[in-house]
């Protein structure tokens, strides 16, 4: 809190962010700039199979975390399941401790978890999904969502915190509090083809508005 108070400047990595930093710890507007992230082009690694993998399935990326609501997507696709989804849920990521162990005693046998994967895997896995589902409670700015529209694979997200300025219309927006809401977009995707393109076209373009070329050129402008 000292250290932002006595910045000349900051640059936050979204808008999302920058609220928080007036709201929370009362720093003038004026003092802060939004510069957004670049990604990694995970399109452009070699795929790296996956062994064991369903051939139908929705994605989660990352460390599974509160934050990132991964038991309620697990809840979630319970619930797609009891409609009678033919889809399966893969989790790629870490985990550990008493989150980790409620997400697995909430997880059926339709869900695989892969732990840590290679750059290689993550361009195999957004390659073969439906969906990535990434309805997080906070994000500060989400690099997922650019890498999966960029391999053109559709992102289910949050309609809170960052996620939604990072996706633009790339995406399928849901309140992450709401479990059958989330399990109403995968129903949706799972069985709309023409739905599930037009969200994948929308991610690319949206995708081409980022880069780390361009984020290092807005920090040396503003410095």
């Amino acid at each position: 809190s000292r250290a932002l108070q006595r910045a000349n400047l900051i640059i936050s990595i979204s808008e999302a962010t920058k609220q928080d930093l007036i709201n929370i710890f009362k720093i003038p507007p004026e003092k802060i700039k939004v510069v957004y992230l670049g990604f990694n082009k995970i399109n452009e690694i070699i795929p790296e199979p996956v062994s064991g993998l369903p051939d139908k399935f929705f994605l989660f990326v990352g460390a599974i975390k509160e934050r990132k609501n991964v038991l309620g997507v697990v809840r979630a696709f319970n619930e797609y399941k009891k409609s009678g989804g033919a889809h399966k849920l893969v989790v790629a990521g870490n985990g550990a401790g008493k989150y980790f162990e409620e997400v697995k005693k909430e997880a059926q046998e339709d869900v695989l978890f892969l732990g840590q994967i290679t750059d290689g895997n993550l361009s195999y896995l957004y390659k073969k999904a439906q969906a990535l589902m990434y309805p997080s409670f906070v994000e500060g700015f989400g690099l997922p969502i650019l890498e999966a529209q960029d391999c053109g694979l559709p992102v289910i997200i949050s309609n809170i915190s960052s996620l939604p300025e990072v996706a633009g219309e790339g995406a399928v927006l849901v309140d992450p509090y709401n479990i059958s809401e989330i399990a109403e977009a995968i129903k949706k995707i799972s069985e709309d083809q023409n739905f599930r393109q037009n969200i994948i076209e929308k991610g690319f373009i949206n995708a081409k508005k980022f880069s780390w070329r361009k984020t290092a050129q807005e920090i040396l402008n503003i410095l």
